[in-house]
This record gives C-alpha cells, sequence and structure tokens, in this order.
C-alpha cells in the first residue's frame, strides 16, 4: 500500500442505515440552501440600482 492511498477518502456509504441516510440528506440540504442563499445575495449586489424620478 503507498502512502496516497492512505489519503484516499473512502466514499464506501451503508444505505441501510437509515440513521446515516437522514444525516447525509440534512447536511446536502442545508449545503443547497447556504449556495442559493449565496446566489441570491450575488445576485442582489450585482443589480443596477435604480434611479429615484423627479415627478
Amino acid at each position: 500500500m503507498h502512502m496516497t492511498d492512505e489519503l484516499v477518502p473512502n466514499w464506501d456509504i451503508d444505505k441501510s442505515d437509515p440513521n446515516l441516510m437522514k444525516a447525509m440528506d440534512d447536511v446536502f440540504k442545508s449545503r443547497c440552501r447556504e449556495w442559493t442563499f449565496n446566489n441570491e445575495c450575488v445576485a442582489a449586489l450585482q443589480q443596477e440600482p435604480e434611479l429615484p424620478t423627479d415627478e
């Protein structure tokens, strides 16, 4: 076994464990919400400001 083989992550997930699957689902949902929120903030910052109209 090489040293680099020890650094490779083991992605063998036991899909029969409902607690593990729920935890993974929660992590992915929270990361998705965070990613969506970050994209919405960037989009809001990139919008052109509306100039006030003098009427």
